[in-house]
């Protein structure tokens, strides 16, 4: 599309150049006038977009609207919290997710020190059973041997004794263990079991932590003891006189059996208690099977 200037916008223009030269006719003028119309360039518009109604919709300018960034949250444990990315178009072969592990301080630091104390390359250790051995045996109970070592370890803290020495005003330590070297001696003179020896002793101990007794006595309160531990543990238990013999007639066959009761009576008839021995066997047991 053409715009065309009118003639007489030119007309100074050409005067102006016409009185110069002087040689310009009304033709040559016409023909100056022509070459001098100005051309300009249409301006192209795009159609707008009409919907189904007739009317017309603007166009929107579309806005790229900027990205959201990626938060990265690190723990102070080893692990890293990351945003999900998308998928890449290679999956891995074991199926699993391609998320990069980030290391921190701490878990390297871990890692070098159980590098350097062998934790890492240490095998572990395998629980061997040492009831194996006695499957077939009758007498071990294997099958319930845990519940009774673990029942044993509950009631040994109630029928622990209590320091009782300064509670005795007539004995000391010493005495004590001059009395307990004394039914070592015993013991092994009637060959007795060593559940007897210790249950002995736990008597004598028990008895002297709630009764008070004289230094004259003390030997009586063995001897009774011993006679208690050897009925309950021994399959042919001794008899008094055995016990008065022993003791070089230093007490009669009544003194004993009173004592006996006292001790009975002070006790509670409370006998059945798990003493040192039965631990003793266990871990011996369990040292031999490692060997």
């Amino acid at each position: 599309m053409e715009l065309v200037i009118p003639l007489r916008s030119c007309l100074p223009t050409i005067e102006g150049s016409a009185h110069g030269s002087g040689c310009l006719t009304r033709g040559n003028r016409l023909m100056l006038c022509l070459k001098r119309v100005l051309t300009v360039k249409p301006v192209v518009r795009k159609p707008a977009a009409v919907n189904g109604a007739g009317r017309v919709v603007a166009q929107r300018k579309a806005v790229d609207k900027p990205k959201p960034e990626e938060i990265i949250e690190i723990s102070p444990d080893t692990e890293v919290k990351q945003t999900k990315k998308p998928e890449s178009h290679k999956a891995s072969r074991g199926g699993g997710s391609s998320r990069n592990k980030v290391q921190t301080y701490t878990s390297i630091l871990t890692a070098r020190s159980k590098a350097a104390c062998g934790i890492t390359n240490r095998p572990k250790e395998t629980v061997v059973d040492i009831d194996v051995a006695d499957a077939e045996n009758q007498l071990a109970v294997v099958e319930y041997v845990e519940d009774l070592y673990k029942f044993y370890r509950l009631v040994e803290n109630t029928s622990r004794v209590h320091d009782y020495m300064d509670s005795q005003p007539d004995i000391n330590i010493k005495m004590r263990a001059i009395l307990v070297d004394w039914l070592i001696e015993v013991h092994n003179k009637f060959e007795l079991t060593p559940e007897t020896l210790y249950l002995t002793i736990y008597i004598v101990d028990r008895y002297l932590s709630v009764k008070a007794v004289l230094r004259r006595e003390l030997q009586l309160v063995g001897i009774s003891a011993m006679l208690i531990a050897s009925k309950y543990e021994e399959i042919w238990a001794l008899e008094v006189n055995d016990f008065v013999c022993i003791s070089d007639r230093a007490y009669t066959r009544k003194q004993v059996l009173l004592m006996e009761k006292s001790i009975l009576d002070k006790l509670e008839w409370s006998l059945t208690v798990p003493t040192p021995y039965m631990f003793l066997v266990r871990f011996i047991k369990a040292v031999l099977s490692d060997q």
